[in-house]
């Protein structure tokens, strides 16, 4: 995406999710509207930098993606497609040292997951986990700056979204203001151009399936009994960003 005379005014969309929440799924649904531009985790390799965090491919992100904040920023809140909108998959432990002030700019919305079965997916990929690897401790903390600043931002829970997927995105277009169509329901399996390069380490189910109505519903909830003060943690949070869940 570039400076493009003659695009698009933009309409700028950012989802902000948890790690294992559908939210590659919900991107691939915004790509495959067919009018809309999509951006996978701008922020990952910042994070990866910043935190130090040892993930898979951690060395591959690391050269393939922009690092700096700031530069990140700029283009986020400055590019221009062909497309009358821009959909950006973030999430909000990614943004460390970042001044978040530039989200006012965007429409925002959040994606939960109940976190028993998000910790227990997460474990699938990953050895250990703790909140600043979930960050629902700074989606509420982003939510809440949002809401205060006197936006008004959707909260979808993954499970209502794989129980009615046509219902939930229509009212979550209708909140955005954007039309609903019928091809952010199923698409064509397979990856898309714009996956981030740690696609083939993540994406391994969504890449299977063809859409929300083939997304493994299956949840497991079992966690190691070291993990239950950590489930309890994010359950408050949990709780408090459900209150303001769109139901369809």
């Amino acid at each position: 995406m570039s400076e493009e005379e003659g695009a698009y005014p933009l309409k700028r969309i950012s989802m902000w999710s948890g790690p294992r929440n559908v939210s590659t799924a919900f991107m691939y649904a915004f790509h495959h509207r067919g009018d809309c531009a999509v951006i996978d985790e701008p922020f990952y390799a910042h994070y990866l930098q910043q935190s130090r965090a040892q993930h898979p491919m951690r060395k591959e992100v690391l050269e393939a993606q922009e690092q700096d904040a700031n530069k990140l920023i700029q283009h986020l809140t400055s590019c221009t497609t062909s497309e009358p909108y821009l959909f950006m998959k973030n999430m909000p432990h990614h943004m460390v040292d970042v001044d978040m002030e530039f989200v006012k700019n965007f429409q925002n919305f959040f994606l939960i997951r109940e976190p028993r079965a998000m910790i227990a997916s997460y474990l699938q990929k990953m050895p250990e986990v703790q909140m600043s690897d979930l960050g629902l401790d700074m989606q509420h903390e982003l939510f809440c700056k949002l809401t205060g600043q006197g936006q008004d931002v959707t909260v979808i829970d993954s499970q209502t979204l794989l129980a009615a997927p046509e219902k939930t995105l229509e009212a979550l277009c209708k909140r955005l203001e954007i039309p609903f169509k019928e091809s952010m329901i199923s698409w064509p399996a397979g990856a898309i151009p714009q996956d981030g390069i740690w696609a083939r380490h993540w994406y391994a189910n969504v890449h299977s399936s063809a859409g929300f109505g083939k997304v493994n519903r299956a949840e497991s909830k079992e966690i190691p009994a070291q993990l239950e003060s950590l489930a309890k943690e994010c359950e408050e949070y949990y709780q408090e960003l459900k209150k303001f869940e769109i139901r369809p």
